[in-house]
């Protein structure tokens, strides 16, 4: 965890091609990555953000005894961000990485029909300000999820679906981002303006509108837009409600 090795592949292809571009995921990521994670029933990639292992989590030598995390630091997938005595800290190496593998989660894993094809859709609706657009697309990926990925899935389990959309889109996107409050739930970074989103469940239609008003003034409460204060973007704050027994954002 404290020397970083880097891969030239990406920079390379930035010189010959000129512009930048996920050259990760051009490049022919491998399905088997997704498949293996899904045959494991592991349908969230934010789990392996910054988790905390012990240095012997590798120590298998059988792929099939081997831990979904050593799998994926054996891939290239995960790295060491640092280390603690005998604990390491896992995160994925970079945006394309995680990009790439969040685009290969949405065909394989969560079954998106034409899942290229709805991240372009997805990434206009953000350039347009239009979240009814947004939400009705998250609803669309959410319809074609098989009903026992739900399970008794919380707030954490439909935040982590949207980020793996968000970022196999290629968008900019930021879960749990820290501020001296609190932490918002999830942030998208625009060209011309940022949404910073909140995330509610209700056990009901009935609690909908409430869980509403209690984002918003979350949102507000804690400060989660303040430090784009200085920002040139328009600041654009939202929450989704995520109703529980029809399994979509209202």
């Amino acid at each position: 965890g404290a020397t970083k090795v880097y891969n030239p592949f990406s920079t390379l292809w930035l010189f010959q091609e000129g512009y930048f571009s996920n050259y990760w995921y051009q490049s022919g990521s491998p399905s088997f990555i997704p498949t293996y994670l899904k045959s494991r029933h592991e349908y969230s990639l934010e789990k392996f953000r910054h988790m905390r292992v012990s240095e012997l989590f590798i120590s298998s030598q059988e792929i099939e005894r081997a831990s979904p995390e050593s799998f994926l630091y054996q891939a290239g997938y995960l790295t060491l961000e640092k280390r603690e005595g005998q604990m390491l800290t896992l995160d994925y190496p970079n945006r394309e990485v995680l990009d790439s593998l969040s685009a290969m989660y949405t065909d394989i894993v969560y079954n998106v029909k034409n899942a290229g094809d709805a991240g372009l859709t997805l990434w206009e609706a953000f350039k347009a300000h239009d979240l009814e657009r947004v939400k009705l697309l998250y609803n669309t990926a959410l319809a074609s999820i098989p009903y026992d990925y739900f399970g008794n899935t919380r707030e954490d389990f439909y935040k982590a679906i949207f980020l793996t959309l968000l970022r196999g889109a290629g968008l900019d996107s930021l879960g749990e981002l820290h501020s001296s409050r609190g932490r918002s739930d999830v942030e998208v970074r625009m060209a011309d303006a940022v949404y910073v989103i909140e995330f509610k469940t209700a056990e009901s239609e009935r609690s909908v509108e409430s869980k509403q008003a209690a984002g918003e003034a979350q949102t507000v409460d804690r400060g989660y837009a303040e430090k784009y204060a200085a920002d040139t973007r328009e600041v654009i704050t939202t929450t989704f409600v995520i109703d529980l027994e029809k399994r979509q954002a209202v």
